[in-house]
């Protein structure tokens, strides 16, 4: 057996503190190899012995300390409470969301317009025939937020989806993604042509309305439009308000 084929075996057998070992010794002897190649230093075996064991040990122990302070900002973010926040007083607010269930040939989209108080003003959901991926389904989302705006005659308004690719593609005009490109460009126009029309993102935690409101049952190539907030909001307006 050679020493490369040795190696292989090793390594898919032995357990990681023997790994470990072995990695120590490599890297002792790559060491002491380069010294003597670039610097021409000499290492006796047990110097470069103990140089890498020290080298490998500060090198977990760094590794164990980025994983607690990894661990400490992931439930750290977990213990955060995310906000719906509602607009400046003079703006209305449209969170938007998109539904697909796999193998389901369609797909939806959920509206939800609210003002500077919180207070619900109306909603919409609208169901799609066709199969598309989830960021082209954000984006037609999106896009339905602003054509209902101008349906309704809105002024100023705000409007959040939780889909971040698809906020970034649109309002970074370089970025393109294949078939969704073309509903991120309709996008564009609009807000070009819509100054008074800001979009922005927003974490799902906080667009559960807007989330509610796309799985609302509806006919495939139809919409239903809501004047009162259909039951299963409710809870999710609540629990906005009393948080903004």
């Amino acid at each position: 057996m050679s020493c490369s084929e040795w190696l292989l075996n090793t390594l898919a057998v032995e357990p990681f503190e023997k790994l470990a070992q072995i990695a120590t010794i490599l890297w002792g002897i790559w060491s002491a190899r380069n010294l003597k190649v670039w610097q021409n230093k000499m290492l006796t075996t047990q110097m470069a012995m103990q140089s890498s064991v020290l080298q490998v040990k500060q090198w977990r122990d760094s590794q164990k300390l980025k994983l607690a302070r990894s661990n400490m900002t992931i439930q750290a973010n977990k213990d955060v409470v995310v906000k719906w926040r509602s607009p400046d007083e003079g703006r209305l607010k449209i969170n938007v969301d998109a539904h697909i269930v796999l193998g389901n040939p369609w797909f939806s989209c959920g509206l939800v317009l609210r003002d500077h108080g919180g207070n619900f003003i109306a909603a919409r959901a609208r169901r799609f025939a066709g199969v598309v991926p989830v960021v082209e389904a954000e984006a037609i989302a999106i896009l339905e937020a602003t054509r209902w705006a101008s349906l309704l005659d809105l002024q100023h308004v705000d409007v959040e989806s939780d889909s971040l690719i698809s906020v970034q593609a649109i309002n970074k005009t370089s970025e393109n993604y294949l078939e969704a490109g073309v509903v991120f460009q309709e996008c564009r126009d609009v807000l070009r042509a819509r100054s008074d029309i800001v979009l922005s993102f927003i974490k799902k935690q906080a667009n559960k309305v807007a989330h509610s409101v796309a799985r609302v049952p509806c006919d495939v190539n139809c919409f239903v439009d809501f004047s009162t907030p259909p039951h299963s909001v409710l809870e999710y307006l609540v629990s906005d308000n009393l948080m903004d």
